[in-house]
């Protein structure tokens, strides 16, 4: 099976929700294997969801076990040289560190051992399937995406501390990697500063430490309405309390966050202001997607 993913260049990051149609689960054809039939037979993958009205199938990995242990199969097969089986658990623990030069050295050794047959037609999809084995055969959780023109991010590995962002390029220099992750960041900056809340109910947070400032939350009205029908099996609510108690959660977060990282400041009780009001003065703003739209607003006041 190794041999004939390979062969087919199959997209490994597609396991991960691997959509199917149901001729897949009669397909037996030894001489034209379909690799994602086979994957599903030999019980790699397994039935996730099923959309009724395409009639098609979701697969992916029964559990982790069984993804790391199947990536670092594969991952094996592509490396030569017998000290290198645990150079993905160097890997990780260098991005768990934040040692991001170790990261890099360690890639480049592991790709200095891959089998010629696969580094001589190495490409940008290939970049792709190989960190993706390479990170996630050490049990570090990597979300991956195809190649698209729009400029989303390649590759995100996502820690309980840190958040690494990776840009796949062959042939091309790491300055226009480093620029279009910068340039995709700020648009989505630009976007969240546009994207202004046109309703809801505001609680103010005023934060007081080495700098000063003043925070509202913005509620939507539609989201206290869902929140309250799913915490609480009812659509009625009080504004007040409900804006108040995201409030507080949102401080107590970040109370344990400051804790983790030695930063001390006073936060105020949440104070209710009531219905949005555009006059509010702001200098930034972030915004949260929750169920198919926003959730709720930041807004940033210097003091």
């Amino acid at each position: 099976m190794v041999n004939l993913l390979k062969e087919r260049d199959f997209y490994l990051p597609r396991a991960e929700e691997l959509i199917v149609e149901e001729s897949i689960f009669s397909t037996y054809e030894l001489e034209n294997l379909n690799p994602s039939a086979l994957l599903f037979q030999t019980g790699y993958l397994t039935i996730k969801d099923y959309d009724i009205e395409t009639n098609e199938y979701v697969l992916s990995y029964p559990n982790k076990e069984v993804k790391y242990s199947f990536l670092e199969i594969l991952y094996k097969s592509y490396v030569n040289g017998g000290d290198r089986e645990e150079r993905f658990l160097e890997l990780g623990r260098a991005l768990r560190k934040g040692d991001v030069d170790r990261f890099i050295e360690v890639a480049k050794s592991i790709f200095s051992g891959i089998a010629y047959s696969v580094g001589s037609k190495i490409n940008e999809a290939n970049f792709h399937t190989l960190f993706y084995l390479m990170v996630n055969a050490g049990g570090t959780p990597a979300d991956i995406e195809l190649l698209t023109s729009d400029g989303r991010i390649d590759m995100v590995v996502k820690l309980k501390d840190k958040i690494y962002i990776m840009e796949f390029k062959c042939n091309q220099s790491a300055e226009k990697a480093i620029n279009q992750i910068k340039d995709k960041m700020d648009k989505e900056a630009k976007d969240n500063i546009k994207d202004i809340p046109k309703e809801g109910y505001v609680a103010k947070i005023s934060i007081y430490g080495d700098e000063n400032y003043d925070i509202y939350l913005v509620v939507p009205e539609e989201k206290l309405s869902y929140l309250a029908n799913y915490y609480f099996g009812d659509d009625e609510y009080d504004a007040k309390d409900l804006t108040n108690e995201i409030a507080n959660q949102i401080i107590g977060n970040a109370k344990i966050i400051a804790a983790k990282k030695n930063v001390n400041f006073d936060i105020s009780v949440p104070e209710f202001l009531g219905k949005f009001d555009k006059n509010i003065k702001f200098d930034d703003i972030l915004a949260f997607k929750f169920n198919g739209g926003k959730a709720f607003y930041i807004l940033f006041k210097g003091k």
